[in-house]
């Protein structure tokens, strides 16, 4: 299981990892400063998104622990069964 402190936990998916050499509270909150909740979906992926996450915050992040962090921000997806998600958010510079 992954925790964040005082945060949720997820389950492991095998079929993707949780990688993050960026701080995890750093990662979150880069999220809460760059997304609004939105009633339509992002023209980007996660996948998308992780790469300007990583440029911003230096390190890597998995395109799952991405997700994960989305979640935990309390974004919701279009598909979660999807490999890379599109989220009910809109991207700003800052928030």
């Amino acid at each position: 299981m992954i925790k964040l402190k005082d945060a949720v936990e997820w389950p492991e998916d095998y079929s993707e990892r949780f990688e993050c050499s960026i701080n995890l509270r750093k990662a979150l909150n880069w999220i809460k400063k760059h997304f609004v909740e939105s009633k339509t979906l992002t023209k980007s992926t996660s996948y998308g998104f992780k790469h300007m996450l990583e440029c911003d915050c230096g390190g890597y992040i998995s395109n799952y622990a991405f997700k994960m962090l989305m979640l935990e921000a309390g974004f919701k997806a279009e598909d979660y069964t999807a490999k890379n998600w599109r989220f009910y958010a809109k991207y700003v510079e800052s928030n």
